[in-house]
C-alpha cells in the first residue's frame, strides 16, 4: 500500500527538497574548504577558489572563472534533473 498510494504523492516533494538541500551543501563545502576549515589534502572547489584567488592579481583569471564555472554547472544540471524528475514522478501533473 505505501508504493502504491503514499510514495507516488510525496515522491516529487521528497525530490525538490533534495535539489533544493544538494546546492546548499555543495556551496557549504566550497565555502568551508575556502577559509581553511574544511577539507584538507584533497581536491576541492574550495581549495582551488582559494588558490586562483592568490593569482587573480597576477593576470590569470581563467583559474578563478573555470573553477566557478564549474560549480555554476553543477548546480545547474542537478537542478534541471530535479526539476524534470518532479515532473515525471508528479501523479498531479499527469493528469
Amino acid at each position: 500500500i505505501i508504493f502504491k498510494h503514499i510514495l507516488p504523492n510525496v515522491m516529487h516533494v521528497i525530490i525538490v527538497t533534495f535539489t533544493l538541500r544538494f546546492p546548499a551543501a555543495v556551496g557549504t563545502e566550497v565555502f568551508l574548504s575556502f577559509i581553511g576549515i574544511g577539507v584538507q589534502d584533497q581536491p576541492s572547489w574550495g581549495l582551488m577558489i582559494n588558490s586562483a584567488r592568490m593569482r587573480l592579481w597576477q593576470g590569470m583569471w581563467w583559474e578563478m572563472t573555470f573553477v566557478t564555472l564549474a560549480v555554476f554547472l553543477l548546480v545547474l544540471a542537478f537542478n534541471l534533473l530535479g526539476d524534470a524528475l518532479r515532473d515525471a514522478l508528479d501523479p498531479r501533473l499527469n493528469d
